[in-house]
């Protein structure tokens, strides 16, 4: 406790004080708590030889805490019908009137998880509310910090780390581990490995002494790293190798002008339609289109984009807004998601982020706007249109996905809706990623070749996620502003039986074809 003015208490005291014999039948044991108690008939028979230990705890309204097993061996098997406890105020901890350190030494590593998660559950009850209406008052968590980290550092975890690796052995260790840990014999980052391992295993290497477990403990988290890597790598698609004839003859490249050659091409002969077009107001070796020019060539490429694309097919056009002046917008951009939105239908609003933007004008010290670095990709389709996000998923790297494996906490989102973040982990590892953000993060170089020499090419990391993402197996890509041949690329790469390309630079459609060839 911290010592306050006029009521100076010695600790070994408050602890006496919180310490009750209670009926067994008044606790309230919630159903968050353990379900597999492992064998309570050797605990049972410990605490009738030795007496109970460490007693259980409870909060001011006899809600249980921690200690679950113990109260269960008391009950069941030793058939008493009282249990000495601990009263844990957490709201007295939340407020910081219980030292951390106090709590680290208190209480051992799977009571202070259990502590913390219910200060979790109660700074997380508040928030949402008007303070002025709440029964009991609970601080706030300061700004800038997680709830998590605050129940950690409240509970005398120091970090939210080692209160997620704790948590991982409280929920998935055997009885035995949890003990190791509790005892000191094994630490909290090593049982947190163990907890990943089957019951027999992790008994089993409790036999070692310390250093090797240690060692036992480094040799479990690679393999389990190689593992998923393993299933991440089996799950994730790959460009497939396809002889230079045999992608040539997959190929159709037209030399021309898009709003003349898309009137060719058949209807609902086409899967995906993938382009990167000029924008207007920028000089290109090719020309300088106006606002106004620009929207009548894309509302052409949009209709008969439209025409050409089979009933689930889909168009995605990758525009990036620009300048009138520093500081003032054009507008074209938006103007045309409207028009295309009306006349059509966006699917959803996707952007690919090119994270390595350097600064450009603007964006000095004295005119200080931001980085441009993030492009629209405009999805046009219908709204059942084809698309498959097992192909896409998000790959975390090995210390998130660990991350969010080991959190078993019950949370509520800001709409309300509860969930788990092991969960979502365990469905990732299963599926060999997670749910991809509307926003991809690609370098403005990412794998582009580099004798490219186009202008505004894009990368080719964007156009394989998108062919991914939206091609069939087997199905037909267009580009219609085809430049040096990048999605047609990716097209052949990743299944497509045929790529047409409609570009009316000619140096262009020999680079293409020069790139489609050497793959």
């Amino acid at each position: 406790m911290r010592k306050q003015e006029g009521n100076i208490r010695d600790p070994e005291q408050i602890r006496r004080i919180m310490l009750k014999e209670l009926k067994i039948a008044d606790i309230k044991v919630g159903s968050r708590h353990r379900k597999d108690m492992g064998d309570l008939t050797s605990l049972a028979e410990s605490i009738r030889q030795e007496g109970l230990l460490q007693p259980i705890g409870v909060t001011e309204k006899l809600e249980l805490v921690f200690g679950e097993r113990r109260l269960r061996a008391q009950r069941d098997i030793l058939k008493k019908t009282t249990i000495l406890a601990r009263i844990v105020d957490v709201r007295s901890i939340i407020a910081g009137e219980y030292a951390e350190n106090e709590v680290r030494k208190d209480f051992t590593p799977s009571e202070r998880v259990a502590i913390a998660k219910a200060i979790e559950q109660q700074i997380g009850n508040r928030r949402g509310q008007r303070t002025d209406r709440l029964r009991e008052k609970i601080p706030e968590v300061a700004p800038g910090k997680r709830t998590r980290q605050a129940a950690a550092e409240k509970a005398g975890f120091g970090n939210d780390q080692t209160y997620r690796q704790a948590a991982k052995v409280v929920a998935h260790g055997t009885p035995k581990l949890i003990q190791a840990m509790d005892e000191g014999k094994v630490s909290i980052s090593a049982a947190s490995i163990l907890a990943c391992t089957g019951t027999t295993e992790q008994d089993s290497v409790l036999e070692l002494d310390e250093k090797a477990i240690l060692q036992a403990a480094k040799e479990i988290k690679t393999r389990q790293a190689e593992k998923r890597a393993e299933h991440q790598e089996a799950k994730t698609p790959k460009p497939q190798a396809r002889p230079k004839t045999e992608r040539l003859k997959a190929t159709r490249l037209i030399h021309g002008d898009c709003r003349k050659e898309l009137k060719k091409l058949s209807d609902q002969s086409v899967d995906l339609l993938l382009t990167d077009p000029p924008y207007p107001e920028i000089d290109r070796e090719y020309g300088r289109l106006t606002e106004t020019e620009w929207h009548a060539l894309m509302k052409t490429a949009v209709t008969e984009g439209r025409r050409v694309l089979k009933p689930t097919g889909s168009m995605v056009v990758i525009l990036q807004p620009n300048f009138e002046k520093v500081g003032q917008m054009r507008l074209w951009l938006w103007e045309f998601v409207t028009w295309a939105g009306r006349e059509w239908n966006l699917v959803q609003d996707v952007y690919w982020w090119s994270h390595d933007t350097m600064p450009l004008s603007g964006t000095n010290r004295k005119q200080g706007l931001l980085r441009h670095s993030v492009k629209m990709c405009v999805w046009l389709g219908p709204a059942n249109c084809y698309r498959n996000q097992d192909n896409v998923l998000w790959l975390p790297s090995d210390e998130i996905f660990a991350s969010r494996k080991s959190d078993s906490a019950m949370r509520t989102s800001r709409s309300g809706r509860n969930y788990r973040n092991d969960q979502i982990a365990g469905t990732a590892e299963e599926r060999g990623g997670s749910t991809p953000f509307n926003l991809i993060p690609v370098a403005a170089g990412g794998s582009a070749a580099a004798d490219i020499q186009h202008p505004a090419s894009t990368p080719y990391d964007v156009a394989a996620w998108w062919v991914k993402y939206l091609l069939p197996q087997g199905g037909v890509l267009l580009d219609c502003f085809a430049g040096s041949g990048t999605m047609l690329v990716a097209g052949l790469d990743f299944g497509a039986s045929k790529v047409i390309g409609i570009e009316q630079q000619k140096k262009y459609i020999v680079i293409a074809e020069k790139r489609i060839v050497e793959g």
